[in-house]
């Protein structure tokens, strides 16, 4: 009975300990999955910085603003949004091919307004521009053909457009960036793919060594009784000379 008590004792705790371990691989917020499927968009106005993330409300502030310029345009204002962190270097995306990633920035106009606006996507080798298919809020789609993305691609939203100045006054824009811009990513599923060749774990024959992935084909084995057959002529050849010395 003592025995068993401290058993108990011992095993429960690791129990618990290995379900809080597990339960928070399954819910790391920080990683996209086909639940987790959207990144938001923030800036510091401090650093000039921006970047996107899985946390929507991460700045806590309206984000980008601009004051400034009457009379005429801007030159172009150019905003980047890369994704920071980068996936796990173990993560590979399952893409939906025929998904659309989409991307909608939200703004505000106090003065002046915003003109010829351009939304950029880069993907790792997938780049495109183009502009939004709604004013308020911008909305940009992008059909990128995706099938997979590798563990460390760097996935970047680029943001542009041209402020009109107003009438004796300065401009007032703000690109809000505290939940309310977002890109939606249409991801099937999430694998390992230890050494980032782009095949996952489960199919890669090599998974620690990302110059190969397929297992080599199986050489042909010769068909039953072939590899006896020297030794069978060799009986046979000795059989008829023995028989020959024997005729008289």
């Amino acid at each position: 009975m003592v025995k068993a008590r401290l058993a108990l004792c011992i095993l429960v705790p690791l129990a618990m300990l290995a379900t809080a371990i597990h339960g928070g691989a399954e819910t790391d917020t920080t990683q996209l999955s086909p639940t987790n499927n959207v990144l938001y968009l923030h800036y510091n106005e401090t650093r000039r910085e921006g970047w996107m993330d899985t946390l929507p409300n991460e700045t806590g502030d309206d984000g980008w603003n601009f004051y400034g310029g009457i009379f005429g345009y801007t030159p172009r204002i150019p905003l980047s949004f890369p994704m920071k962190p980068r996936l796990d270097p173990a993560l590979c995306l399952t893409m939906d091919p025929a998904g659309v990633w989409r991307v909608r920035v939200d703004h505000y106009e106090g003065r002046g307004r915003i003109v010829d606006v351009i939304g950029a996507l880069t993907a790792g080798d997938y780049y495109c521009s183009t502009a939004p298919a709604a004013d308020q809020p911008y909305v940009f789609a992008f059909a990128t053909g995706i099938i997979v993305v590798r563990p460390g691609t760097d996935i970047i939203f680029n943001f542009s457009f041209i402020a009109e100045g107003g009438d004796f006054v300065g401009n007032d824009i703000h690109i809000l960036t505290n939940g309310r811009s977002n890109m939606t990513i249409p991801i099937l599923a999430t694998e390992r793919d230890s050494d980032g060749d782009g095949h996952n774990d489960t199919v890669d024959a090599y998974p620690q060594d990302a110059t190969r992935w397929q297992k080599p084909e199986p050489k042909p084995r010769p068909m039953p009784g072939f590899d006896a057959l020297p030794a069978v002529l060799a009986i046979v050849m000795l059989a008829v000379a023995f028989v020959k010395r024997r005729q008289p």
